[in-house]
């Protein structure tokens, strides 16, 4: 009985011991989450065609927590303003640093396990395909509520889980430039200041195959053959469109063609590419090419040719082992966010089709859909319990979305906007005659302003206008197409824009700040990417 006595004893002490750590803790939670909310938070990530389901898959896998083992530091606290399709997104700033901080550390002392990132990053995206190209197959008016269900929460998890590593690369520079203010340390080292910018284009581009690149040396080589058919006729696209119809077997190439990619802009509520944009861009390919078959072949070579004069410059600098590593993860870094946004692309093209039949089943304009969470949606389809389209309607014109720490909340209309203007920083907006930003590759151009808000606005753009965004997202691929340069508000280096004009070889400046807000459309500007300057023209 004694024994009993003194391990009862013991027990009680161990529970008082217990208790009173959690009371400090939830103490210590209550006073940070307050500190957070009295701390205004930086716009971080601002982007137009934005909306709350398709953002919260990605903010709600950033929150998992799971980057911690790559990262050295979690980041728990997000918030997401939108109005209308206009999006903000943003992280407390001590957080955000902390969390570059830990990640360059990593990076710089090559501890950084970019294998497991890399890894991890194609597994999540494989699988997202795979049932991506399932559901592609099915008829979702043919399938059960409980399959409908299951086959949302699938395309959830994954987009969870790519999400959550996915945090890393932004994280690494975003806001704080820490990963872009490692790179130039590292090339000034080396080099004269005139070859920082071109050598840094150079050894930061994957020379890995994307879809987006593919796409295009398959779109060539149906040109090509169109070509062949024009017979000196001026390649217009009514010209291509003759030809199609004379031709069927290369209609039905382009068909395919479609089937196969036409997701590939879809981004967060598309359009998806279809036959008319496929069309124009085979026509502008065919006039802007002196000898087309020339140009598909440097295209579909280009690679090969960029990684043989990557390594020659490594080996003519003489990069040590750990500089090394630092361009091996600046290059895997870059081909991770474009690998991811082609998975968001696809991912979201079958969940806007799975979107319609929950619509059609409960009575809901599947369009108000986009403004529910993930987890909204999941609830409803578990219980069958309809969400209230009067509630998402409001929620469509204004919201502002909150997590700390787990604790999630949703604020509509009037109340959306006091919080945003309460809790987030608002930027500073300067001279239009000199806007300056940090360039994504180098080049001169002058032209006229063609100001894109939303995927709406891609017709504004002209073949040679300078296309001028907030920030750039795969359904603005067909502008980029015609612009002869780009400049963007926000972005890293790891950007979209950054990535597509490294690609296209087209001068882009991005990191603003406010260019889309002093310039307008007809506006006559030098985009000097060369010193990172945009110069408003009298006039």
């Amino acid at each position: 009985m004694k024994n009993c006595y003194v391990n009862l004893e013991i027990l009680n002490r161990a529970k008082s011991i217990l208790i009173r750590q959690r009371r400090r803790r939830i103490s210590r939670d209550k006073r940070n989450s307050k500190e957070t909310m009295r701390e205004r938070m930086p716009i971080y990530i601002e982007e137009t065609g934005a909306n709350l389901l398709m953002w919260s898959l990605i903010v709600n896998g950033f929150l998992l927590g799971r980057h911690r083992a790559l990262a050295g530091a979690k980041v728990d606290t997000m918030y997401i303003y939108l109005k209308g399709d206009h999006g903000y997104w943003g992280v407390p700033k001590k957080m955000w640093d902390a969390a570059g901080t830990s990640i360059m550390s990593r990076i710089g002392h090559g501890t950084f396990d970019i294998k497991t990132l890399k890894t991890k990053t194609i597994e999540y995206g494989t699988k997202t395909f795979v049932l991506c190209d399932l559901l592609s197959r099915q008829s979702f008016g043919m399938i059960s509520p409980e399959s409908i269900r299951h086959s949302f929460v699938e395309l959830r998890n994954l987009a969870y889980r790519i999400s959550d590593i996915g945090l890393i690369p932004p994280a690494s520079d975003i806001g704080h430039s820490l990963f872009t203010r490692r790179m130039l340390t590292l090339l000034r080292s080396h080099l004269h200041e005139a070859r920082v910018p071109e050598l840094m284009n150079l050894l930061m581009v994957s020379t890995r195959m994307t879809i987006n690149r593919e796409e295009q040396m398959r779109l060539y080589e149906i040109a090509l053959e169109i070509s062949g058919k024009l017979k000196g006729v001026r390649p217009t696209a009514g010209a291509v469109e003759r030809v199609m119809k004379r031709m069927p077997s290369i209609e039905k190439k382009l068909g395919a063609h479609l089937k196969k990619y036409a997701w590939l802009p879809y981004n967060y509520q598309g359009p998806a590419w279809n036959t008319e944009v496929l069309v124009d861009r085979i026509g502008h390919f065919l006039i802007s090419a002196k000898r087309p078959a020339l140009a598909a072949r440097q295209f579909k070579g280009e690679l090969a040719v960029t990684a043989k004069e990557q390594r020659r410059v490594v080996r003519s600098l003489k990069f040590s082992r750990q500089e090394k590593f630092i361009i091996t993860v600046a290059q895997e870094f870059w081909y991770l966010k474009a690998y991811r946004a082609e998975v968001r692309c696809r991912a979201n093209f079958i969940l806007d089709k799975l979107l319609r039949e929950v619509g059609r089943r409960f009575g809901i304009p599947w369009k108000l859909l986009h403004h529910a969470d993930p987890e909204e949606v999941i609830r409803m389809l578990r219980t069958g319990k309809r969400l209230d389209p009067i509630k998402l309607k409001r929620r469509s014109r204004e919201l502002f979305w909150l997590c700390i720490r787990g604790k999630k909340r949703i604020w509509s209309g009037r109340a959306a906007r006091r919080k945003f203007l309460g809790m987030v920083e608002q930027k500073t907006i300067g001279d239009a005659s000199h806007i300056e930003g940090q360039t994504a590759y180098p080049g001169i151009v002058r032209g006229r302003v063609a100001i894109v808000e939303s995927a709406k606005d891609i017709r504004k753009v002209k073949y040679g206008d300078i296309m001028v965004a907030i920030a750039t997202n795969p359904d603005l691929l067909p502008a980029m197409n015609r612009a002869a340069a780009f400049v963007t508000d926000a972005g890293g280096i790891t950007s979209h824009a950054a990535i597509v004009a490294r690609e296209m070889k087209k001068p882009c400046i991005i990191g603003t700040e406010y260019a889309t807000k002093v310039l307008k459309d007809g506006d006559t500007i030098i985009v000097d990417a060369r010193q990172g300057i945009i110069r408003k023209l009298k006039g």
